[in-house]
């Protein structure tokens, strides 16, 4: 099922004559099937090798915001949470300015997305 949907798919072999063996043999014999003989190949195939790993960025402590920006975040600070709509009548920005600007904000990791268009800060 699994190949059908285009995903790498692996499997243990059993013994030749054990019946439950059966399927992951034929499977691994087909080459649908990439064969794991031990804990690495598993780790190997799923990419949790510990040297291809990337280290953790800190989060920037003080960030430069633009005066749009900062509108955004003076309205959000002291608040649960705030409407896309809400945001868009009180800052008096172009719609699809201040759904760049919020954009930014969450990619900086200043604002959180919520369901509902909502925000708020982090």
């Amino acid at each position: 099922m699994a190949s059908g949907y285009n995903r790498e798919v692996t499997a243990f072999p059993g013994r030749v004559n054990d019946s439950r063996s059966a399927g992951c043999n034929e499977l691994i014999r087909t080459n649908i099937a990439g064969m794991i003989t031990r804990a690495e190949d598993l780790a190997e195939m799923m990419n949790w090798n510990k040297e291809g790993r990337q280290k953790a960025v800190q989060k920037q402590l003080f960030i430069n915001l633009s005066p749009d920006e900062q509108k955004i975040v003076d309205m959000l600070q002291g608040k649960d949470n705030v409407h896309a709509d809400e945001l868009f009548y009180t800052t008096g920005l172009a719609n699809s300015q201040l759904a760049a600007t919020l954009l930014q904000l969450e990619m900086q990791g200043v604002i959180k997305s919520l369901p509902g268009k909502l925000y708020r800060m982090y």
